[in-house]
């Protein structure tokens, strides 16, 4: 479990539902800075699957934004 996700469950107990997307959006935000800042330049420096990595960081990405739509 992230640690913000963590973070903003019992926050959410103590102050009430209020804060809860904010730091939900403040926890996935640190995860895409992470994973842009970090795993990207890796991907670059990778000469022969530069594509192949780039693809499924991509596909990652969106199976992230898909498990939305599951949600009502």
């Amino acid at each position: 479990i992230p640690l913000g996700a963590l973070a903003a469950r019992l926050q959410s107990d103590l102050a009430g539902a209020a804060l809860l997307p904010a730091l939900l959006a403040f926890s996935g935000g640190i995860f895409l800075h992470i994973g842009l800042s970090d795993l990207l330049p890796e991907i670059h420096k990778a000469k022969d699957s530069r594509v192949i990595h780039i693809l499924l960081f991509l596909a990652g990405l969106a199976m992230m934004g898909g498990v939305r739509l599951l949600r009502p």
